[in-house]
């Protein structure tokens, strides 16, 4: 890393990776964090919604995952979960790539585009983040934005951004279970709290001032 001035990541814990394992100055790493595309924060009427439905078959309820099928992932975790479940028809939606164990268990969509997976986090009955370890984890804050509740690991970078959302023990899918039935048993105004929490909570990550922090590092890197 030699003439490396500044390296910026998106989190305090790809931050402590990168000390570690490079033994790169704390001091010369800059934590910028990612944010939500814009729309995921704008209204959606009820006739889109519901052709999102139609498009992509979604049941009445369902659980949300969006990502990629690796090990970190903790996808496997997240479908033992739903056998803990007492309501059996909760199902489970997966946006992203997915392999053929997965499609067995739950109704893989596949690559969407942003305008699509906004209305499917709006359809959601719960958003979830299984993950052992994430280095940031978009999807999270891409769900809050949504409006979307939001049950997620408390490890790696999570820890940074879940902010009010439903904590999960990524190692025991009883507790992954656990999360996803507390929103699903929630009250209408507990649902609606944790949701306008969830919006504030969101408000502080926004690529203006990601840009912002971004260009204050590069005036520090060619002073």
């Amino acid at each position: 890393l030699l003439g490396v001035k500044h390296i910026i990541t998106d989190s305090l814990q790809s931050k402590a990776d990168i000390h570690t394992i490079l033994g790169f100055p704390n001091d010369r790493i800059d934590v910028i964090p990612l944010a939500p595309a814009p729309v995921f924060g704008k209204a959606i009427d009820t006739n889109k919604l519901e052709a999102v439905r139609r498009k992509y078959s979604l049941p009445d309820t369902f659980v949300l995952y969006v990502g990629d099928v690796n090990w970190n992932k903790n996808v496997a975790g997240l479908v033992a979960a739903l056998g803990y479940l007492s309501r059996k028809d909760v199902k489970l939606i997966l946006v992203g790539n997915a392999h053929e164990d997965v499609h067995m268990t739950g109704q893989a969509l596949g690559f969407v585009p942003e305008q699509d997976l906004a209305g499917i986090y709006r359809l959601a009955a719960v958003y979830v983040q299984p993950s052992f370890y994430e280095g940031f984890g978009l999807p999270v804050l891409e769900a809050m934005a949504s409006g979307c509740p939001v049950a997620a690991s408390a490890a790696g970078s999570l820890r940074e951004i879940i902010g009010p959302s439903i904590p999960l023990n990524p190692s025991d899918p009883k507790s992954i279970a656990c999360g996803i039935s507390k929103v699903l048993t929630m009250s209408r105004k507990e649902k609606d709290n944790l949701i306008a929490r969830q919006l504030m909570w969101v408000k502080q990550f926004s690529w203006k001032r990601s840009a912002e922090m971004t260009a204050k590092t590069y005036e520090q890197a060619v002073a």
